[in-house]
């Protein structure tokens, strides 16, 4: 019998894994606190949950944002 764990708190590739986003991406994810992480020593833990919860905001589109038309909007008057 082989029992299936479900961590709690993931590292940067099984986050990578789970919600197939780059490194780079999840580390500006952790950076404007969108998703919950822990330093432990080192290491980064990222919350699976707080993770989960992100992905499920941005499809349905509340998270989106894009920096680039945001500014192309500031220049151009309309943002």
């Amino acid at each position: 019998m082989q029992v299936n764990i479900v961590r709690t708190w993931l590292t940067y590739k099984e986050a990578e894994q789970l919600v197939g986003l780059s490194r780079t991406t999840l580390w500006r994810l952790l950076s404007a606190r969108e998703v919950e992480h822990r330093k432990v020593g080192r290491a980064v833990r990222i919350d699976r949950e707080s993770l989960e919860a992100y992905m499920r905001r941005d499809a349905e589109g509340s998270a989106t944002w894009y920096p680039e038309r945001s500014k192309q909007e500031d220049k151009a008057g309309r943002g």
